[in-house]
């Protein structure tokens, strides 16, 4: 069942919402993308959003260039 690509718009928008990393700070990665709220139907959980995007992001710093690269 391919995603619902408004839910996937909705929860880039919350993340571009969300202030920038300060470089005074010294963030945590997961504390900081736990700070999104997930947009999903709570039936169609099966992962915490906080641990798919900090997978994300580890395959984005890994190399990935596009959503497939990442999957």
């Amino acid at each position: 069942m391919p995603a619902d690509s408004s839910v996937i718009l909705s929860g880039l928008t919350q993340l571009c919402d969300t202030g920038p990393l300060q470089e005074a700070e010294t963030p945590r990665l997961l504390t900081y993308l736990a700070t999104i709220a997930d947009p999903r139907a709570r039936g169609g959980r099966r992962y915490p959003l906080v641990a798919i995007l900090g997978l994300a992001a580890a395959a984005v710093v890994a190399g990935a260039r596009s959503v497939t690269a990442i999957a």
